[in-house]
């Protein structure tokens, strides 16, 4: 989409505590596994993904606050992230994936509903390639 533009990876961590200030704006997120900055392969059904992703999202609001709430729910606090519950709760942290080591990248949109369909192309352009849906996502969408 030409209203959506990759920012650079950055730690979720200094994104979590302001040092890395994210848009307040709606738009869609990545999530990777990245010790010192290099992402790590992940197996996936059709090869590694050497990318190294663990999920995508999107918000209609503020890509910072929903950060913050991936961030909380990873750490265990009470924060409505499922892809986060779902790191804390499989204990990604404990089995190698430190969260010091995940990094995110967004795209600001235009509206809510832009996000919503560059998310739904994210997850199904993974899908394609990989034969499931990023590790932290639950499903993959429906396409429209």
């Amino acid at each position: 989409m030409a209203d959506c533009k990759w920012s650079d990876w950055t730690s979720l961590e200094g994104v979590s505590n302001d040092d890395v200030p994210a848009p307040k704006r709606p738009g869609v997120y990545a999530i990777r596994y990245a010790p010192g900055g290099k992402p790590k392969a992940i197996r996936r059904a059709f090869g590694p993904d050497r990318h190294g992703i663990l999920c995508y999202g999107m918000t209609g609001a503020k890509l910072r606050g929903r950060l913050r709430d991936f961030y909380g729910a990873a750490l265990g606090k009470k924060a409505a992230h499922a892809e986060g519950i779902r790191f804390h709760k499989l204990k990604y942290a404990e089995n190698g994936y430190p969260l010091r080591s995940v990094e995110v990248r967004w795209q600001v949109c235009a509206s809510e509903k832009a996000a919503d369909k560059r998310e739904r192309e994210l997850l199904n352009n993974y899908a394609e390639r990989y034969g499931e849906a990023p590790p932290l996502n639950r499903q993959v969408p429906a396409r429209r």
